[in-house]
């Protein structure tokens, strides 16, 4: 008996990259909003932290 394949790993295409880093980003925009629309403020943050570094990722991926 043989062992099992070792998983593919799937590598996005710069499209889908910068498509996931964009939804993700304005996905974090709307929920800080919604949170902060709510006086959550910890919560508004964490989410705009999170905002900042999909933003980060999208940059890094236009430029690639």
């Amino acid at each position: 008996m043989t062992a099992p394949a070792a998983p593919m790993r799937y590598t996005p295409t710069i499209e889908e990259a910068r498509a996931l880093a964009a939804l993700e980003a304005v996905n974090c925009a709307t929920l800080a909003r919604w949170y902060s629309a709510r006086g959550n403020v910890k919560a508004a943050r964490r989410k705009a932290v999170q905002l900042l570094a999909a933003l980060a990722v999208l940059e890094g991926v236009q430029h690639a």
